[in-house]
């Protein structure tokens, strides 16, 4: 059985490495690869960091056998923003309200924004991770400002506008291999109410693990089932009605899990693909 690690260039290698070290580690056929220069077909290939270009080609290793973990149709879905909260809206999911706009949007865009989901407001790329392009926008004048950036800086045709939760300050993130695996949860420095506050280094010495509950279950178990992944890391937010699910990641970043819980994500992960494979 041949097993490919495929990916972009980008931050992820640390999660490459080590899921590819486990498998070898069980005599497992394994390889590292970046998506432009393959050679041959896998048995299994695990996508990370993927981009919209690289589907035609991978399209092509389904239609030949090949297995993708996650499934290529749900990877495609998380990666795409827009997709991926569209989906969960329709059937009812605890996802903020959230509205595609154009680059450069006009009047009636910031209209539909203060009608449906007011501001200040989370303007986010349609594609991208690790916190990249996700903005509290206070006004029109600021959106004008974020989406010129987004334009100028990648080439952004669309972004998202998402609405705001004034949530506690506690933010989870969530590990889920083929179910809930771990989950922890981050507070802000005391005082520090400021949008994406978990993400500055001093917040990081705050994270302490959660427990898994009734109620977690129920509201990440569907999002799960909607999407199709078997790996994926989510982040969640809290309000007074209970979780939100903020982000959902195919397949997702886990050194921080690692940190917290004290466990190797590459055994775990490596674990389930040999699980699935026999």
């Amino acid at each position: 059985m041949k097993v490919w690690l495929l990916q972009n260039p980008g931050p992820e290698t640390y999660e490459v490495e080590s899921i590819a070290k486990s498998l070898a580690k069980k005599q497992i056929d394994v390889d590292c690869k970046m998506i432009s220069d393959m050679n041959g077909l896998p048995d299994i290939a695990i996508l990370r960091n993927t981009r919209g270009a690289d589907y035609s080609k991978l399209n092509l290793m389904k239609n030949r056998g090949v297995k993708f973990i996650n499934d290529l149709d749900g990877h495609y879905l998380a990666s795409d923003k827009w997709k991926k909260y569209e989906k969960l809206m329709h059937e009812g999911l605890r996802v903020p309200k959230t509205l595609l706009i154009p680059i450069p949007f006009t009047d009636q865009h910031i209209e539909k924004i203060g009608d449906e989901i007011n501001f200040p407001c989370v303007i986010k790329r349609r594609y991208g991770a690790y916190g990249i392009g996700v903005e509290l926008c206070q006004d029109a004048e600021h959106m004008f400002v974020i989406a010129n950036r987004f334009s100028k800086q990648f080439g952004d045709r669309t972004m998202i506008a998402q609405r705001y939760v004034n949530y506690s300050g506690d933010y989870m993130a969530l590990m889920w291999v083929g179910g809930i695996y771990k989950a922890h949860v981050a507070k802000a420095p005391e005082g520090d109410m400021t949008f994406l506050s978990y993400q500055k280094p001093e917040h990081t010495s705050s994270r302490t693990p959660y427990a898994i509950t009734n109620d977690l279950r129920k509201t990440v178990e569907p999002v799960m089932q909607s999407l199709g992944l078997d790996l994926a890391r989510l982040d969640l937010l809290f309000d007074k009605d209970g979780y939100i699910i903020c982000e959902v990641n195919s397949p997702g970043g886990f050194r921080g899990f690692e940190m917290v819980h004290k466990i190797d994500m590459g055994d775990i992960i490596s674990d389930y693909i040999t699980r699935i494979m026999t």
